[in-house]
Formats: structure tokens, C-alpha cells, sequence
């Protein structure tokens, strides 16, 4: 699929990489004027483009983090201040540049096929977390593996089926794989509060062992389910969340 690029009437193909003009194309579009087909292109169009874009933030990001003040060259590896002048300058929080640098540093030196396929506008930044993310816990050598697998697949699958797909095939390469990942997600167990714009606050537990998660809902909800009984009316959802209150702060 093409469109003709206004400034020199020559046709653009969309989504094809490398392809001469196509950013600057973009730009000078009005999406309004296109009809059917078109304007599904040009969406397309944009979002290889951002996929793109987001690489090169990427690169970037984890360049600024190994930045050595007034030299030219690179530390090594990264350290827990590495995000900070990227925060300062992106208005970020520390823990959101991290999470950045952290995705940036994965990507670039231990997958750097999520990398290419970025760089190539295939792949946007969700899903290149999904495949860091959730192959983490296997050797390198089946990393790539699974990379080799999956990321041809992944432009056309939804989040959720990406995530399903990563499993079958570490769980086919590594069987220890989903226990082992359990075990080293229970090691990063925490709580953490955070404030809303409404004045309330959300209180949550990440990473916590499932047996015991699962029996401390069931206490809740049988302790909701007494005070119903009891000719509490409510809504449910409100009744356990003062129940999950009553028992968090200790009244």
C-alpha cells in the first residue's frame, strides 16, 4: 500500500522499512483527507514509525545512563543513579527512568533481536517488555531461542496470546522453567502504597506465594460474607475492602 508524498507527488509505500521520505511523509499528511484502505494504512504507517522511534529512545536512554560526565566515553555497566539525568530531563520519577534504563539495557545487551525488531517497526515498546520480561529466568542461549520463535509471531499477537506463547515455548525448552520463575518472583515479594487524585490511596501486594494468597482472600471474603449476615448492606466490593482494612490496619 502507498500514498503520494505531497511535496514531490512520487508514491511512499507505508510500512516498508527504509523507505525513502516516509517520516517526513507523516508529518505532512492530514489523515482526514484519506479514505478507506488509506487511513488504515497511514495508522499502520505511524505505528512502525513510533516502533522505531521508540528504539532509538532506547539506544539513547542507555547511552545517557553510561555517560561519563564531560568525556566521550561509556561506563561499562549501569548503576542505580544511572537514570537519574534522564529523570531530571524527561520530568520522569526515578523509578519510572529505571524501569526505562532497565528495558533499554535488556534489550540491548542481552536480546538484542527485541532490539532489531524495533529498530525494523515491527515490534512496539509493550510487547519488547513482555518478551524481557517474561523470559528473564531462562539461560541466555534459550532466551534467543525463544526469540527466534516468538518475535516472528509477535506483531500479530495480542499481549495476552503473546504471553501464552512465550510460556508454551520456555516450558517446552526449559521444563523447571515456570517453577523456578515462581520461586525467584516470590524472592521480590512487596508491598507498596501509592496515593490516587481522589484523595484515596491503593495498598498492594506484588509477587506474594499463590497458596497463601489464595487462603487470605478466602479469609476476606469469609468474614464479608459473616458481616452480611449479619445485616451489613453494602456493596460486597466495599465490604471487603473495609474487612481487608480492619485487618490491614489492626481495628
Amino acid at each position: 500500500m502507498s500514498i503520494d508524498d505531497p511535496a514531490t507527488g512520487t508514491a511512499v509505500p507505508f510500512g516498508v522499512r527504509g523507505a525513502p521520505g516516509v517520516h517526513r511523509v507523516l508529518g505532512a499528511l492530514d489523515p482526514t483527507t484519506l479514505a478507506g484502505a488509506e487511513v488504515v494504512g497511514y495508522a499502520h504507517a505511524c505505528f512502525r514509525a513510533r516502533n522505531q522511534a521508540s528504539a532509538r529512545f532506547l539506544t539513547a536512554l542507555h547511552e545517557a545512563g553510561r555517560a561519563v560526565a564531560g568525556q566521550k566515553g561509556r561506563r561499562s555497566l549501569l548503576d542505580e543513579f544511572s537514570g537519574d539525568e534522564a529523570a531530571a530531563a524527561l520530568g520522569w520519577s526515578r523509578a519510572m527512568a529505571a524501569r526505562w534504563l532497565d528495558l533499554a539495557d535488556d534489550v540491548l545487551v542481552r536480546l538484542p533481536e527485541v532490539h532489531a525488531a524495533m529498530r525494523s517497526g515491527a515490534l512496539d515498546d509493550t510487547k519488547a517488555r513482555v518478551v524481557s520480561d517474561w523470559t528473564r529466568d531462562l539461560a541466555d542461549d534459550v532466551a534467543h531461542r525463544v526469540c527466534t520463535e516468538v518475535l516472528p509471531e509477535a506483531p500479530g499477537l495480542p499481549v495476552g496470546a503473546l504471553i501464552e506463547r512465550i510460556q508454551q515455548i520456555a516450558v517446552a525448552l526449559d521444563p523447571e522453567w515456570a517453577a523456578r520463575r515462581e520461586r525467584n518472583a516470590e524472592k521480590r515479594a512487596r508491598v507498596l502504597a501509592s496515593s490516587n487524585p481522589s484523595g484515596t490511596a491503593n495498598v498492594c501486594g506484588y509477587d506474594l506465594p499463590m497458596d497463601r494468597s489464595v487462603v487470605g482472600m478466602a479469609r476476606m471474603d469469609s468474614i464479608a460474607a459473616a458481616l452480611r449476615r449479619r445485616g451489613v448492606r453494602i456493596k460486597i466490593e466495599t465490604l471487603r475492602a473495609q474487612v481487608y482494612m480492619a485487618l490491614f490496619d489492626g481495628t
